[in-house]
């Protein structure tokens, strides 16, 4: 018998077997699918279906083998069989054949000493997958399965190709390889569906490229996505414009359309739209939002283009215990309870400038001086403008907040130098008018 999953092209071993039906010869050749060998019916057993009572003398039974126990699913076109029998008498022969057509002058196995005997045989799905058995003397039968053949369609009449096991080639321009591959499409158009199950449960959604085992596997209506890797947008149900690249990239998302992920689970937490996720699962809050790497793994970041180029505009700024980036915004519109800093200024002159080196070298290995404040001491005088890590520690200072304060020392010196210098004037007119007199 068959062993494994093979393209095997029937023609010669029905046409020597008797058991071919012409339609179903007219779609070789077919895909064999191996199952765990599992018992299709045994008279010996209670009456039913798919058991007793024996077959007697002259009986032709059917037995429609899809409805079996054995999940066998209605596309298989033919079925690989071991037939037994134990007859009650000597058994003249046994015949099989598709069911609804008319019984061959074929002998499949025979028992003239009424011994048990077991064959195998390859026959053609009739009428609702069904199978018919005729018995010249009364024998229990036994049947079990151990793989079916199922039909690779290639059928261009839609323009559309499918190959495997239930893939479909339903609807317009669209490719599916492997098992189940656009399974259940019904009116999605220009798809390319690439691994077992890719796409199997889209129905209305156009334009996607599926390459992976399960990829876009729940997808119904999503357009325009591509997932590349095994459950790549494995969940998702009309979220369209994604691109996952990456084993269980986007693996949870459903409805969130115009993301991009690449890497291993990359954008595994995303749900909503217009996020870009490298390297990194994401937050299932994200929203128009841009992460690269992985904080637990990546500890360093370079980027080219930047030494060189000159540019104007606002100073860049790094959250520590999230790494986000972003700009400190100066207008009235993004700002609530604004005062005059006042007497917040006075406790500048308790910080202490310091010169430093840093304990971890330069990329150059060197370790240039430096100056600065030390963050430990400036969080007694002003925590707020200590920064802290994920883990809570001091990591920086938000010197681009020093200046203000400063400016405003420097204005009430100033107002102060204003006063005595016109109170030096005075005294001088005054010392003057008294050295006239």
């Amino acid at each position: 018998m068959f062993q494994g999953r093979t393209q095997s092209n029937l023609l010669a071993i029905w046409c020597l077997a008797g058991f071919a039906s012409p339609g179903l010869l007219a779609q070789a050749p077919l895909n064999f699918i191996s199952v765990t060998p599992c018992r299709v019916a045994d008279t010996r057993n209670a009456a039913g279906s798919f058991g007793g009572p024996f077959m007697a003398a002259g009986e032709i039974r059917s037995f429609a083998i899809p409805n079996s126990a054995c999940n066998i699913p209605p596309v298989a076109a033919a079925y690989s069989l071991n037939v037994t029998v134990v007859p009650r008498e000597p058994l003249g022969f046994l015949a099989i054949w598709p069911a609804g057509e008319t019984q061959p002058l074929v002998s499949t196995l025979n028992s003239e000493n009424a011994e048990i005997v077991a064959n195998a045989v390859i026959v053609s799905a009739g009428i609702n997958g069904a199978i018919s058995i005729y018995v010249t003397n009364d024998t229990e039968l036994i049947l079990d399965i151990n793989g079916y053949f199922a039909p690779q369609s290639d059928s261009t009449g839609d323009q559309s190709t499918a190959f495997g096991a239930g893939a479909s080639n339903a609807a317009t321009q669209n490719t599916a390889v492997g098992f189940d591959a656009l399974q259940f499409n019904a009116a999605g158009n220009g798809n390319m569906a690439s691994g077992a199950q890719a796409l199997a449960n889209n129905t209305s959604g156009n334009n996607n490229v599926a390459m992976g085992t399960a990829a876009m596997s729940f997808n119904v209506t999503g357009s325009a996505n591509t997932a590349a890797g095994g459950s790549a947008l494995l969940n998702n149900l009309s979220g369209s414009d994604n691109v996952a690249v990456g084993f269980n990239a986007l693996g949870t998302n459903t409805t969130g359309s115009h993301n991009i992920a690449v890497g291993v689970n990359a954008g595994y937490q995303v749900i909503n739209n217009g996020n870009i996720e490298i390297g990194t699962q994401g937050l299932s809050s994200d929203q128009n939002a841009i992460r690269i790497g992985d904080p637990t793994v990546q500890t360093s970041a370079f980027m080219a283009g930047i030494n060189d180029a000159t540019v104007t505009g606002a100073a860049v700024l790094v959250d520590p215990s999230t790494g986000q980036l972003g700009i400190a915004s100066s207008s009235a519109r993004y700002k609530d309870d604004i005062r005059d800093i006042g007497e917040a200024s006075d406790d500048l002159m308790q910080l202490r400038p310091v010169t430093f080196r840093y304990k971890r070298a330069a990329g150059d290995e060197a370790k240039p001086l430096q100056y600065g404040l030390i963050g430990e001491e400036v969080e007694k005088v002003y925590p707020e403008l200590v920064i802290h890590g994920s883990r809570g520690e001091v990591e920086s200072i938000a010197y681009h907040e020093l200046p203000a304060l400063m400016l405003n020392e420097l204005q009430k010196q100033h107002k102060t130098i204003e006063e005595l210098e016109a109170r030096i004037a005075a005294l001088e007119a005054l010392l003057g008018m008294t050295a006239n007199h």
